[in-house]
């Protein structure tokens, strides 16, 4: 049994209704344990967890300092009247969305930001520079002494909306292979994709002579086109590259119940392995080597050769770190010799990989949290697939 308040009420009140001893009481005489609801400073908890109100809290800078306390709202709006620095907030509730709407003033000020504050893609907010308009700032907190801000909407209409402004070119990436973008597919009259060129500026082009894929346009990647690798296709390149991280767009189509060795991006030489190839009985991760690290749609798990990441007929996001060397180098330090998409089954009779893969961007670097979650949100929106990231993620409502 739960007994549920709709309102915030303050401590005096709920005294009235719950006295202390009347709950006992009936604890007593109904055998069953009462949730009831408790405020510490005007705070209100349930089951030892703050639940805050939907309301927007006015924040006023003092000596160009702007204080938050994040166990009071979630919503804040402020006015500047001079250069401000965002302080620490106190009393942070880790997954928590925070949001401060900010008017610039006139003349319009600028924001710097405390310690506490990462920023997505690694790019620091800039404020709206045209007097009086109203900027919003959107931080999820991933601990008690950080979080992951974005600018999600600019007083001038830019900012990370539907149509966010965010590119993965605005970061280094070391291979960045995007079908969307039909001036790096090579293809002759029909569908078949002899070369998938590589937008990182590296080079690092994939081509294919006999087993090519076919590009095809899909509603399950928001009407975008996609490489299909189904019934063993693949691409190559032959460059060295190094690949410490790696996001991908994939779906494993209707009825599949093995992955049949399809490498989502890995080294064609077996001793350079570094566990981007999915296993032949299901839809796990190849037993030879797992992935250091592994996000399915922003949620991290752990790496297995049996778990299935979700049910077939369904687009992911799925990005790893990489277990180099056949799992005998350092996680995150791959440096290869070749690098392959598609079928991984040249090695072993009757196995061909088969999934359709719309995006590939990977770095040479393991990617910080901030990074990371750009990366998940970008891809997210363009493929329309934010309805499958989790609810505290900094991108679930807006673009970068």
């Amino acid at each position: 049994m739960c007994i549920q308040v709709h309102n915030f009420l303050k401590m005096s009140q709920l005294n009235n209704v719950f006295g202390k001893r009347r709950i006992t009481d009936m604890e007593y005489e109904l055998g069953v344990h009462l949730k009831v609801p408790r405020i510490d400073a005007d705070v209100l908890y349930l089951n030892n967890q703050p639940i805050l109100p939907p309301s927007i809290t006015t924040l006023t800078p003092v000596a160009g300092e702007l204080d938050t306390d994040g166990a009071v709202g979630a919503t804040f709006e402020a006015t500047l009247t001079e250069a401000t620095e965002l302080k620490n907030p106190t009393n942070i509730i880790v997954g928590q969305t925070y949001t401060w709407v900010v008017d610039v003033g006139t003349p319009a000020n600028t924001m710097t930001f405390d310690t506490y504050f990462t920023f997505a893609g690694g790019v620091t907010p800039t404020l709206s520079t045209t007097d009086g308009d109203k900027d919003t700032l959107r931080g999820v907190a991933v601990s008690a002494t950080e979080i992951v801000l974005d600018l999600a909407h600019a007083g001038g209409g830019g900012g990370g909306g539907g149509g966010g402004s965010w590119s993965p070119s605005d970061i280094t990436t070391e291979l960045w292979l995007d079908a969307s973008d039909g001036s790096t597919i090579t293809h002759g009259s029909g569908s078949l994709v002899s070369q998938w060129d590589d937008k990182s500026g590296n080079g690092y082009h994939f081509s294919e002579a006999t087993l090519q894929p076919t590009i095809l346009n899909s509603a399950d990647f928001n009407h975008k086109h996609v490489i299909d690798f189904n019934s063993g296709k693949q691409l190559q390149q032959s460059g060295p590259a190094t690949i410490a991280w790696y996001i991908t767009v994939i779906k494993f189509p209707a009825g599949t119940t093995a992955c049949n060795l399809h490498c989502m991006l890995g080294s064609v030489t077996t001793a350079e392995r570094m566990g981007g190839i999915r296993n032949w009985t299901n839809l796990g991760f190849h037993t030879d080597v797992l992935p250091s690290a592994l996000w399915v749609n922003g949620v991290s798990y752990t790496p297995s050769n049996t778990w299935p990441l979700a049910n077939v007929d369904t687009v992911q996001l799925v990005a790893i770190t990489t277990n180099p060397d056949r799992g005998g180098g350092t996680p995150g330090v791959s440096t290869t010799t070749d690098l392959i998409i598609g079928n991984h089954g040249t090695h072993s009779s009757g196995y061909t990989g088969l999934a359709q893969q719309a995006e590939i961007i990977a770095l040479s670097t393991i990617p910080d949290a901030s990074t990371r979650v750009t990366l998940e949100g970008y891809l997210a929106w363009k493929y329309g697939l934010q309805g499958v990231l989790p609810s505290t993620h900094i991108y679930k409502n807006s673009a970068p």
